[in-house]
């Protein structure tokens, strides 16, 4: 754990998890306005275009004004409704392409419903989310409309964001909006551990690659740390009082239970020798029922050790041996994971050396040794 982040509590692991999409979120937007300004500098704001969806758009937001006026007033959602009445009053009818507004107003009004997709607390929150959709996509649609007409370099400077827009708006709504939008941070960290363990395997593969690209890595290390950490912790019965007692057991269990490609993403190197050692645990299953796992005594007898050896191999009697004395420190030593798989295939020499050096690994390899 201490090898993956800093090691913390659910809730500042998810706290992290939050704290790093704002940013992610801040980047993108600061970094979509700027390729948008482009476009306006080639348009122009104040340049009349014809925008046929623009008609709907309007009417929607004075419908909703008036639904929530509170809302409206908060989010200045007046200067639409303005705009909406004048077009009404005008005689247009507000009936399509003899419809011309500022480029600015129309960049505007498309903002507004880009920032209501997916979100339960964006501008337009309330609306149903399929016509939010429709609308900003014709929004869309008028704003290439414009953009065509300026001439080519327009176009492709509008393309360049939208484009960017677009892929943007796919990581926020379809993975970072689980953190955004989380009520506590304890939700968010639960909602990415479940990412791990539910869901279609591709998609959740992908999508923690994404959440892993946008969050800096200081944070998502946090989650990493503290993912570890927990997935090993004891079960209520074998804890002690300040609740951290390691259970290598315990850690295996739930390490199996996670989507294989997805904790490539998540543990990095480590998960190569994990994964060995889990296998040697679960082939081992039977002969490890008899551990004792109260670690309050010697938990197999020699006889007892002879027995598993006998039944179950080497790889029975390393599997029990680290069942009861491992710890945390050695499950995420890479050279000791080693250690331990050479040792179930018989070969003692890298644990024998490991167990002649200094520090806390030495002290595990030395206890291994003995158990074994």
């Amino acid at each position: 754990a201490s090898k993956a982040g800093v090691q913390t509590t659910t809730e500042a692991a998810g706290e992290a998890l939050q704290s790093g999409s704002g940013k992610f979120v801040n980047k993108f937007e600061d970094k979509a306005e700027l390729l948008f300004n482009r476009v306006d500098d080639l348009i122009g704001k104040d340049a009349m275009v014809v925008a046929p969806s623009t008609a709907d758009a309007l009417e929607e937001i004075a419908k909703y004004a008036a639904a929530h006026p509170e809302i409206a007033s908060q989010l200045n959602l007046g200067k639409f409704v303005k705009l909406y009445d004048q077009f009404r009053g005008s005689g247009s009818g507000l009936s399509g392409v003899d419809t011309a507004i500022p480029y600015g107003v129309l960049k505007d009004l498309r903002s507004t419903f880009g920032k209501s997709i997916g979100k339960i607390n964006g501008p337009l929150a309330d609306m149903d989310q399929g016509r939010v959709k429709m609308i900003y996509g014709k929004l869309s649609e008028d704003m290439k409309l414009a953009a065509e007409s300026s001439g080519p370099d327009a176009l492709k400077a509008f393309e360049q964001a939208n484009g960017f827009y677009a892929r943007g708006r796919e990581i926020i709504d379809g993975t970072i909006a689980r953190f955004t939008n989380a009520k506590t941070s304890q939700e968010a960290y639960t909602n990415l551990q479940r990412m791990l363990v539910e869901g279609n395997v591709r998609q959740s593969t992908a999508a923690i690659l994404n959440i892993r690209k946008a969050l800096p890595k200081e944070d998502f290390d946090t989650f990493r740390s503290t993912l570890i950490s927990n997935l090993g912790k004891a079960t209520a019965n074998a804890q002690d009082a300040a609740g951290e007692v390691f259970s290598p057991n315990t850690f295996l269990t739930n390490y199996n239970k996670l989507n294989k490609s997805s904790r490539k993403v998540v543990f990095g190197e480590l998960d190569a020798e994990l994964a060995k050692l889990a296998k040697v645990a679960e082939q081992a299953k039977d002969a490890s029922a008899n551990v004792n796992r109260s670690r309050t005594g010697v938990a197999v007898s020699t006889a007892g050790l002879v027995g598993l050896a006998a039944t179950g191999g080497m790889k029975a009697a390393v599997t029990a041996a680290v069942l009861n004395y491992g710890t945390a420190v050695g499950m995420t030593s890479k050279p000791f994971l080693k250690a331990l798989n050479a040792a179930a295939k018989k070969d003692m020499g890298p644990l024998q050396r490991l167990a002649g050096g200094d520090g806390v690994i030495a002290a595990e390899a030395k206890t291994i040794l003995r158990a074994i």
